[in-house]
């Protein structure tokens, strides 16, 4: 991918970084969710694995993360030592994100009454908390080395995913997500009504190779309405 491609904008007090296709017209959008302590540089390696004219967007979260011995910025607020955290801890995020959407609809004039979403580790919880409360939003979603927050039960149980496409990657020697927490997360999207695509592979915390080929399968699998 040229480094060139890509744009850099702030609206607000959101920075973003995104690429448009090179044709000006684009298919699909998808947003890029980095993880605890990134920002809107971390997830380009994952996008030569998307399609080259989906308009793909990534924004730096809201909140600068809470460790002093870690840069970067989070989801969520102050995170507690041992807390995985509960749905309603992003909902501050979900909530900024729609004003995000629609900032960039008002400013820039693209289309994203729908979209797609790739989150990695805490970028992934929110991803999935995303589209559990606004599924109609959504066309299909990616959580990469990524888990479902604590106490969803009750939004889970109306099958908000019903449908929906969601692919789930996760490496077996994770020792900051364990492969317990994903395998129980997957259990969840199901219940939720998405349509589960998984990928494990024999990696840390990190997209196994196997894992990237898959991810690409999954969005350019979009394109033909499947």
């Amino acid at each position: 991918m040229n480094m060139n491609d890509l744009r850099i904008l702030q609206l607000d007090e959101w920075v973003i970084k995104l690429r448009e296709p090179d044709s000006g017209d684009f298919n699909q959008v998808i947003l890029l969710l980095h993880g605890w302590t990134g920002d809107e540089n971390s997830m380009w390696v994952f996008a030569p694995q998307l399609p080259r004219d989906a308009l793909l967007i990534a924004p730096r979260a809201p909140y600068p993360s809470s460790h002093n011995e870690a840069a970067g910025y989070s989801w969520r607020g102050p995170k507690k030592t041992g807390d995985w955290s509960s749905l309603d801890d992003y909902r501050p995020a979900v909530k900024e994100l729609n004003r995000l959407v629609l900032s960039i609809q008002n400013v820039h004039g693209f289309d994203l009454s729908k979209f797609g979403m790739v989150g990695f580790s805490q970028g992934a919880a929110v991803a999935y908390v995303y589209a559990i409360l606004n599924p109609e939003r959504i066309t299909r979603v990616a959580g990469l080395a990524g888990f479902i927050p604590d106490h969803t039960a009750r939004e889970i149980e109306h099958r908000p995913l019903e449908g929906k496409a969601v692919f789930v990657a996760h490496g077996k020697k994770d020792v900051m997500v364990p492969l317990e927490r994903a395998k129980k997360s997957v259990e969840a999207l199901q219940n939720a009504g998405g349509l589960v695509t998984y990928c494990e592979a024999d990696v840390g915390h990190k997209l196994g190779a196997n894992c990237f080929r898959e991810l690409k399968t999954f969005f350019s699998s979009a394109q033909s309405g499947n």
